[in-house]
């Protein structure tokens, strides 16, 4: 018989569901006993409290009325008048092509971007809670060469962006004295930076002398006049795919209004003379993806654009709105030239429409005092006061002057490279940095400045001086009899008066005595043959065959005249401090 073996017979280890069902048993009897703990009590009466917070909250913002108390990051607004439609730029449309980097000295490479080429820039106008005519896109482009020959016409669709932006642009009559580290006037435009990259395989790496496209714009066809009800309930105008919507806000008299403008019919406000009110807006876009992932892209057309308006009184029971159907149209040929070239050529239509707002004849005597943040040594008056008007020194006891001066630069010694002759007419923005501290009133104004008669010293002590301000009792602009020119922006010197023109006259005098002014009567900024003149002479700005070209189309000129010449005097005494008092 087999030997028999002895084991033993070994109890069964716990299953996984029997040590479950003892933990799930554990957990409850401890959680039953927790529910009725004081702890447990106050913490589920807070949580509800907080859960009920946000459920109010959320049937407010649902029902339009939002806690607008709370910090928004909006930009002002105002409500748009019918002075904000009459934004004027050339009737013939064109742009201006600028040398990229790369052509420049400053060779730059990036890894799927390209290499930069050159950049193309567009004029626009660009009025909050108006749809303006807009560029969309660029087509049918074509690079020439300085002979006029092609260069490489790419197959590519160049997006413009939704949004236009400041353009800077190179001064020519600067009376501006706020040149601080490359200060320069600026306008509203598209900047489309063009790469070299794998859209351009057949484009030899080359820069262009010109550009030619087809510009697709957006253009008004009809518009119709309509009312968005301001009322307790949310109120909603649709057409199409847009749509205008307003909203009551946390405050009786706030209202919220958000546009969502897609497709060929867009709303906008009407330009009227709204109701005094305070204004905010700000615009909600697509993901970020959306244009991260698409390199060289402009950045997409915002979904909606919202408004939060306060009245200052009763708000009125409905804004007017506008209701516009447009389409998409194409300007053939639309030529990108060189700021060079519109320099030299006349023939060029201007890019840009800048005003010279330098023409006021209101001479306020404000004299500079340290308590005004300005420096005695510096006086400010309009161009035309500073032609017509007298500011001398009548008592120093030293021989001193006043000397207007065109333009003072003031540079970070660092940045700047050039003459040293030049260099040292210039002040350091380290050592003398008030001068980018000026309000905004003296901006456009010609800067007198007290000098030695040498003009080397320019800053004193220990020292009295009393001046004098003599200027006209009375003068007014009187229009001169003038023919628009076939090339409007084009002013022949024939029409002027000939006593009154000498080339070789500063060009501040000369610009301060005549104004040459558009459709809406502002005076338009004269374009000199180069940029950037420190005190050009009026020959600066003459162009070949004896003509006067501008920023902009000239539709009339006038001149200043003196109507009653009794002098306006002030005089003034200040003593410069002591140098132990700094």
């Amino acid at each position: 018989m087999p030997e028999a073996r002895n084991t033993e017979v070994e109890e069964p280890s716990p299953t996984i569901r029997a040590r479950v069902a003892s933990a799930f048993r554990q957990a409850r009897t401890r959680l039953c006993a927790e529910i009725r703990t004081p702890r447990f009590i106050g913490a589920s009466v807070a949580a509800l409290v907080w859960l009920s917070v946000l459920y109010g909250f959320g049937l407010a913002v649902g029902s339009g009325r939002q806690n607008t108390l709370s910090d928004q990051d909006f930009e002002p607004f105002q409500l748009p008048t019918a002075q904000d439609v009459q934004v004027i730029l050339p009737s013939e449309l064109g742009g201006t092509l600028e040398p990229a980097a790369g052509f420049e000295g400053y060779p730059y490479t990036s890894e799927g971007d390209g290499r930069y080429w050159f950049n193309l820039l567009l004029p626009a106008n660009d009025v909050p809670g108006l749809t303006m005519d807009t560029p969309v896109s660029l087509e049918n482009i074509r690079l020439l060469a300085q002979d006029g020959s092609l260069l490489c016409a790419p197959r590519v669709k160049l997006q413009l962006s939704a949004d236009p932006s400041s353009v800077g642009v190179k001064a020519d009559l600067d009376l501006s004295q706020q040149s601080t580290r490359y200060w320069m006037p600026s306008a509203t435009g598209y900047r489309l930076k063009v790469r070299w990259d794998q859209r351009f395989p057949g484009c030899p790496y080359e820069q262009p002398a010109s550009v030619l496209a087809d510009v697709v714009k957006r253009q008004t066809t009809s518009t119709e006049p309509r009312s968005l009800e301001l009322t307790d309930e949310p109120h909603k105008l649709q057409a199409g795919s847009s749509s205008m919507t307003a909203k009551p806000g946390a405050l009786p008299w706030e209202w919220w209004v958000e546009i969502a403008n897609s497709g060929q019919q867009r709303w906008q406000f009407a330009a009227a003379e709204p109701p005094a009110h305070q204004g905010w807006r700000t615009k909600r876009y697509p993901s970020s993806s959306f244009w991260n992932a698409a390199r060289n892209q402009p950045r997409p057309d915002p979904i909606a654009e919202s408004y939060q308006l306060r009245f200052n009184a009763a708000a009125p029971a409905e804004l007017p709105v506008t209701l516009l159907h447009t389409e998409e149209v194409r300007v053939a040929d639309v030529r990108f030239s060189t700021e060079r070239d519109q320099r030299t050529r006349a023939s060029i239509p201007p890019t840009w429409h800048l005003p010279l707002q330098h023409t006021d004849t209101d001479l306020t005597l404000d004299l500079p005092m340290h308590a005004q943040d300005l420096e005695y040594h510096e006086l400010f008056l309009p161009v035309t006061m500073s032609d017509t008007c007298e500011l001398q020194v009548v008592g120093a006891d030293l021989p001193l002057q006043w000397r207007p001066v065109e333009r003072l630069f003031v540079y970070s010694i660092g940045r700047y490279d050039e003459d040293v002759e030049d260099y040292q007419q210039r002040l350091s923005a380290k050592s003398y940095s008030r001068y980018a501290e000026l309000p905004e009133e003296y901006l456009g104004r010609v800067r007198w400045e007290l000098q030695s008669t040498d003009g080397e010293q320019r800053f004193f002590h220990d020292l009295e001086v009393t001046s004098e301000l003599r200027c006209p009792a009375g003068v007014t602009w009187e229009p001169l009899n003038y023919q628009q020119s076939e090339l409007p922006w084009l002013v022949p010197l024939e029409a002027l008066p000939g006593a009154s023109v000498d080339s070789a006259q500063p060009a501040r005098e000369f610009f301060g005595r005549f104004r040459f002014l558009d459709a809406n009567g502002q005076a338009l900024m004269p374009m000199a043959r180069a940029a950037d003149l420190a005190d050009p002479a009026l020959e600066s700005f003459v162009f070949p065959e004896d003509q006067l070209k501008f920023h902009g189309e000239v539709t009339r000129i006038e001149q200043l005249q003196v109507d009653d010449s009794t002098a306006r005097s002030q005089r003034w005494s200040y003593r410069f401090m002591s140098l132990e008092n700094y």
